[in-house]
């Protein structure tokens, strides 16, 4: 979906950020900034090291943490990407949701297609509806807009 999304000059926020790729994609797709959230400290070591292999430690913060407790509440974001397993999605929905900008869109993946519903469901809740949908083999990737 990053292709599709319109991230020329906005800022983009990666919950569950893992290696950075997704990160590192929307800011080579136009995204003026990244911040990506990552709660294993292990994996933030990584991330940062991907992040300056490309060049790009001036446009991607990374943060150590939970993104319900490390960004200033009430900070959203046009664009958030969160690759996690779905029952951590749902688990999570309401502190992911709320960074979720009005308008905004959340590009939510690493869903296994049983456990779809479920992701959707937990967003719907706090004000977020389906709006793309992709799929391979079990695994589904969901576009989500606030309204």
């Amino acid at each position: 979906f990053i292709e599709e999304l319109p991230l020329d000059g906005a800022p983009v926020l990666d919950v569950g950020a893992g290696s950075g790729i997704l990160s590192i994609a929307a800011i080579l797709a136009g995204a003026s900034s990244a911040v990506a959230v990552e709660i294993d400290s292990v994996a933030a070591r990584v991330l940062r090291a991907n992040v300056a292999l490309n060049d790009l430690s001036d446009m991607v913060q990374v943060i150590v943490g939970d993104a319900a407790t490390a960004l200033p509440e009430g900070e959203t974001f046009p664009v958030v990407f969160a690759n996690i397993i779905a029952r951590i999605l749902a688990d999570n929905a309401a502190q992911i949701a709320a960074r979720v900008a009005p308008g905004g869109s959340l590009i939510a993946s690493g869903i296994i297609e049983e456990r779809e519903q479920l992701v959707l469901d937990a967003y719907a809740v706090h004000g977020l509806q389906p709006v793309g949908r992709k799929s391979g083999g079990d695994w589904v990737t969901l576009h989500l807009r606030r309204a």
